[in-house]
């Protein structure tokens, strides 16, 4: 990539898509962490026709792309994205055909949090709907989960109240495979539409998508995200609103001034293996690491709960990036174990 492939993306964008391309914009404006360099170029796109012809255009001129959309789960390094950045805010939701005689299967993965030993407070909502119909809903990627979980209520669809509380939109729900309590956002997809470098549409069934504890393939496939359809359930709305609610009020201590959560949880077989009376990465950065309110510069392990980093306004990218690295470093001496992030670092650092 050089400038002058640079320049020509800018000027098709603009020019050709009517688009406002804006040149080195700080990307913490953007981010939940409120840290990060620039962006080399930046555009807002709201309309999903334009992603075909943004990526191929990209594409034929080598210049690198970056999609993104509420800026919750990323940690943007200080020196900045090179290429294209994209903040994806389309939001639409089309309420559509009626399902009949539905029953929503849990995907294929273990699901940890079912198995973490926590105290009965994060494990006393755990319910099978009881259905019969449900409704298809197209929603696009950049779509907020909170707007989506907001109209599906409306529209007496149940199965989203279990995600309250999680920031964020709708592609990185289908990214990372979200979870709230013993569901995953995968367990109610039926298809996501994607667009690859050379502009073309592609459709994934739920099976093509190898869902696993945060992860879907997407995350190795180079290709945006575009809307996804999934399948909702006339459930009982009176528990579901109360779920909601529910949720709303555990995850009301949650920082603004975070990434949400920091490291995954770990699996029965690790914890256990490790000697440990639960997986829960709080637990471990709290507990058996004492590192609650640890701090190198201006990130730090928030007071209130141990598996959030929160900064001020004086904080980097690389003082983050540092405080997760020792906290990792910490855990693999003391126990013995690998603490995964959920952040996904972007850029340069």
């Amino acid at each position: 990539m050089n400038e002058t492939s640079q320049r020509q993306l800018k000027e098709y964008l603009e020019k050709k898509l009517n688009l406002n391309v804006k040149e080195n914009e700080s990307m913490s404006k953007y981010t939940t962490l409120r840290v990060g360099g620039y962006a080399d170029l930046f555009v807002d796109v709201s309309d999903n026709n334009l992603f075909a012809e943004i990526y191929k255009k990209a594409s034929e001129l080598k210049v690198p792309i970056f999609v993104f959309g509420g800026g919750s789960n990323i940690l943007v390094g200080d020196k900045g994205i090179r290429g294209l950045v994209i903040r994806n805010s389309s939001s639409q939701i089309e309420i559509k055909d009626i399902v009949k005689s539905i029953k929503i299967n849990k995907t294929d993965v273990p699901r940890k949090d079912s198995k973490l030993g926590l105290s009965s407070v994060w494990t006393d909502m755990k319910y099978e709907e009881e259905i019969s119909d449900g409704r298809k809903v197209m929603v696009s990627a950049g779509t907020a989960l909170s707007a989506l979980i907001h109209k599906t209520l409306k529209e007496k669809l149940t199965g989203l109240e279990w995600f309250t509380g999680i920031p964020g939109t709708i592609g990185g729900a289908v990214w990372n495979n979200i979870h709230g309590a013993d569901w995953f956002f995968g367990d109610f997809i039926s298809e996501v539409y994607t667009i690859d470098s050379r502009g073309q549409k592609k459709v994934y069934k739920k099976e093509d998508l190898n869902l696993k504890y945060n992860h879907s393939d997407f995350q190795t496939k180079n290709e945006i995200i575009v809307s996804a359809e999934i399948i909702l359930p006339y459930g009982n709305i009176s528990r579901a609103k109360a779920t909601a609610e529910e949720w709303k009020k555990r995850k009301a201590f949650q920082p603004r001034n975070s990434a949400g959560s920091t490291f995954s949880n770990l699996s029965e077989e690790v914890y256990k293996n490790a000697g440990l009376e639960n997986g829960a990465a709080g637990f471990v950065i709290d507990k058996i690491l004492n590192m609650r309110g640890y701090k190198i510069e201006g990130a730090s392990v928030f007071a209130e709960h141990g598996n959030f980093i929160v900064t001020d306004q004086n904080t980097t990218a690389r003082n983050v990036k540092d405080l997760i690295e020792l906290i990792q470093t910490k855990a693999l001496e003391k126990i013995g174990i690998e603490l995964q992030p959920e952040i996904v670092f972007v850029g340069e650092f």
